[in-house]
């Protein structure tokens, strides 16, 4: 009938333990000594580590997150075990710029995406089944049940590879010295967002431990290209809107 379908396996990772970082996560949360830290990690995830330097950058960091509701939702149920908190956390919040992201893809292409393990059929049976049917500890088996349910169609090394997510090559190209200029032009400029919105010596500060290597802060540095480059978009369009 020319309408155009595709199935996306978005959702099975939240469902069955996917992410290494789950584990990861879950040996932070075991030395955490209140309730306070603990949700911190969970809420932050891996901007936690970055909290500092932020708030250098914009005098702030964090602020108001206790009146949101996600930070509620977690102090809310932090008497579940934090496998489980972890996993309905991520589906409950994170999952959410997945789904908008696919269906922003999708929707550009005029093409319906379909998410097959998010029935909520399957989403409550995934839920009930307790961690160690997801997870295995000792060798780091993710997704167990998933796997089991198609061992019999799938071949050995699809099976046990390891996740891949979606590997991005852009630790290495922000390591450029056309893009540290590009960096440097757009923040020295006199109407840069970091002369007039950030803590200038900070963010100077930051460039340059991360290009001699004294700091890997690679998200950091993408984000502040990305926030110059749209700041100078917006002022050109303001400009030719007056």
């Amino acid at each position: 009938d020319g309408v155009k379908v595709l199935l996306s396996g978005e959702g099975s990772d939240e469902l069955f333990y996917g992410y290494e970082r789950f584990a990861r996560t879950a040996r932070i949360l075991a030395s955490c000594g209140d309730a306070r830290s603990t949700i911190d990690h969970l809420y932050f995830g891996g901007g936690f580590h970055t909290r500092r330097i932020v708030g250098e950058l914009t005098g702030t960091a964090g602020e108001g997150a206790e009146a949101t509701y996600p930070w509620q939702w977690l102090e809310k149920h932090l008497s579940l075990p934090l496998d489980d908190l972890q996993l309905l956390f991520s589906q409950r919040f994170r999952m959410q710029t997945l789904l908008q992201r696919q269906d922003r893809v999708g929707m550009s292409q005029s093409i319906e995406i379909r998410v097959p393990f998010l029935r909520p059929e399957l989403v409550n049976y995934a839920n009930r089944l307790p961690i160690s049917q997801k997870f295995d500890p000792e060798t780091g088996t993710t997704k167990r049940v998933l796997r089991q349910a198609v061992k019999e169609r799938l071949p050995r090394e699809i099976l046990v590879k390891k996740k891949d997510g979606w590997p991005c090559d852009m630790v290495v190209w922000i390591r450029q010295p056309h893009v540290r200029q590009l960096l440097n032009d757009l923040v020295n400029d006199a109407d840069s967002f970091s002369r007039n919105y950030l803590n200038f010596p900070a963010v100077k500060a930051l460039i340059k431990d991360h290009f001699a290597r004294q700091s890997d802060r690679d998200v950091l540095i993408w984000e502040l290209l990305v926030l110059e480059m749209w700041h100078r978009s917006a002022q050109r369009h303001e400009t030719l809107v007056h």
